[in-house]
């Protein structure tokens, strides 16, 4: 039975807020001891350019806002711009090479454009190199960069886990159960692991739950204010992760399909509403996301400008974006979205369990999701998921909303073909430590003691785990150790332990390593690590020394004849493999 609000015991608070403290101390290793991982210096990079410049063409991989946050702490910092970096920053030096709006190369850059370089100009390699040799400049203290970016990342993460408080205890009225909804998160490896970088996860770990809350809260009460509110959360979720576009179909779903089912039951709520009210409330809704989304983009609103036809064709640009152009204001807000969107369906090469393919795998990220949750976590989510369908003619909406979205989340995925990462389907975490802590709450005692059980597990799994969370991986992939044999990339090895080969060099006094590192060079040689990039077939010849691969290099099929011929002579952090060459 849950406790009215005047009621609540306030020891779990006291300890929710300790589970959040021990998590940034959790992270606050790996921030310090790792390398920028692939996507970080391009965010980091995008942000700071358009503070400097207001010019969003070396932002276009996500969208503004996250790059933005990202990129604030720099601006309060002696940053060196080389005359490189400044000329890609301020658009005077360009890759040779035109990007199509689906990715992939559309041929020479000064064929495309053969009056020069324009607004369609897929800025994404150029924003790539920009954040790179920015944050890596000889002249920089590139860690103390990445510390401050990083930082803003664990904030957000921090808040992620005290919204998750606030959102269970609205749900239950039980603090207890609120603590368990903040530990599954403040000891989930998945959170851990990505909560600590500065990437799009952090921020949409915080925004997206809270733009589903907000929705049940507008539901519920379809006021002026909360309609407007809930349209300013979906645009910030949207401006954090592209993910966030989700948010719409999911919540055109639910009103269509709660109109049909409950339309004759009685009327509370939204449902009380007359069509012609709930078209009003939807267009306040749209008010809010564009008021946000204008707020952010200030005072950058121009709409795309024109575009000939054949330049169109070999860029692959939408016939609708062409149409509607003069409509698409601000019109680097659509450039982002489409892109990312056109991108997400264009494929990219996925491994999987010891096989590659260029178009992925329906079932990539329930996979990816069994192979990267700590086992009690499973445990509990199929423990709640059957709690759930127990009393499912009992149970009211609100408890229903995080499983709902968190499914819907699932079942999306399964169309994507772009197949790189457990985080891409990130928001489900958070979704599920509320879906999870409300299910528990509602069962006797001897259910709440096993389900702590499972709790005390998964803490142990963190703190042992510490501070290799990038690479974690659950027993069913063979544990950490063995995880690779089921996920690279960024489920596994994301270019993270640059400072760790460092460390092993000195240790071990390597004069130089052939290298084939799957991450940012310019960090290696900021890190003055003696080394010569190889490919698989430069190291066939070589008859001495030291050579060390990363793991998503060495996966790879022109990598086989090293891995099925020897075994490493020792690894670096999991990820890294090295070999003595005699």
């Amino acid at each position: 039975m849950a406790r009215p609000p005047t009621q609540l015991a306030k020891s779990p608070i006291a300890l929710a807020g300790l589970a959040l403290l021990i998590m940034a101390g959790l992270m606050l290793g790996p921030i310090t001891q790792e390398t920028a991982t692939v996507d970080e210096t391009t965010y980091m990079g995008g942000g700071y350019a358009y503070f400097r410049t207001g010019s969003a063409k070396m932002a276009e991989e996500q969208p503004l806002l996250l790059q933005m946050i990202l990129a604030a702490p720099l601006l309060l910092q002696d940053v060196h711009i080389s005359e490189a970096a400044q000329d890609l920053m301020e658009q005077r030096s360009f890759s040779p090479l035109a990007w199509r709006w689906t990715g992939g190369i559309a041929g020479r850059l000064e064929q495309v454009f053969p009056e020069g370089v324009n607004w369609y100009h897929f800025g994404l390699p150029e924003a790539q190199y920009f954040g790179q040799i920015l944050v890596y400049d000889p002249q920089n203290k590139a860690d103390r960069l990445m510390l401050s970016a990083r930082l803003v990342a664990l904030l957000l993460t921090i808040g992620a886990g005290a919204f998750l408080f606030y959102w269970t205890v609205n749900l239950t009225h039980d603090t207890w159960a609120s603590l368990m909804a903040t530990v599954l998160w403040a000891f989930n490896p998945v959170a851990l692991a990505y909560g600590h970088l500065a990437i799009t996860e952090p921020g949409i770990s915080l925004a997206f739950p809270a733009a589903v809350w907000w929705f049940g809260r507008t539901l519920r009460n379809p006021s002026f204010t909360n309609a407007i509110l809930l349209g300013i959360l979906m645009a910030l979720a949207l401006e954090l992760k592209i993910v966030g576009v989700l948010l719409w179909p999911f919540f055109a779903f639910l009103l269509v399909a709660l109109w049909i089912i409950r339309r004759k039951e009685s009327q509370t709520g939204f449902l009380a509403l007359s069509f012609v009210q709930l078209l009003r409330r939807v267009a306040l809704v749209v008010a809010g996301f564009w008021g946000a989304i204008l707020i952010i983009y200030f005072p950058h609103w121009s709409a795309p400008p024109p575009i000939a036809p054949a330049q169109a064709e070999v860029l692959k640009v939408p016939d609708w974006f062409v149409t509607l152009r003069p409509l698409l204001v601000p019109g680097n807000f659509f450039k982002s979205v489409t892109l990312k969107t056109l991108h997400s369906q264009s494929g990219a090469d996925s491994f999987l369990m010891g096989k590659w393919s260029a178009r992925g795998w329906r079932y990539y990220y329930p996979l990816a999701f069994w192979f990267k949750t700590p086992i009690p976590l499973l445990a509990l989510t199929v423990i709640a998921a059957g709690l759930l369908l127990r009393r499912s003619r009992q149970i009211e909406f609100p408890s229903l909303l995080p499983w709902l979205m968190a499914i819907f989340f699932m079942l999306v995925s399964l169309i994507s073909t772009i197949n790189l990462g457990v985080r891409h389907v990130y928001p489900v975490y958070p979704l599920l430590a509320v879906g999870v802590a409300d299910q528990v709450a509602r069962v006797n005692r001897r259910w709440r003691v096993g389900a702590w059980f499972l709790c005390g597990w998964l803490i142990i799994i963190a703190i042992s785990s510490y501070p290799f969370y990038i690479p974690y991986c659950n027993e069913f992939a063979g544990g950490t150790s063995g995880g690779y044999k089921c996920l690279i990339d960024s489920n596994y090895d994301w270019g993270q332990d640059g400072e760790r080969l460092k460390a092993w060099v000195e240790k071990n006094h390597v004069q130089h390593i052939y290298l084939d590192y799957f991450g940012t060079q310019a960090s290696i040689e900021w890190l003055k690590i003696p080394n010569t990039r190889v490919d698989a077939e430069r190291a066939r010849q070589l008859r001495d020394g030291w050579l060390v691969v990363s793991v998503s290099q060495l996966m790879r099929p022109e990598w086989a004849w090293l891995r099925e011929s020897r075994k490493p002579d020792t690894r670096i952090a999991y990820t890294l493999f090295v070999y003595r060459l005699t």
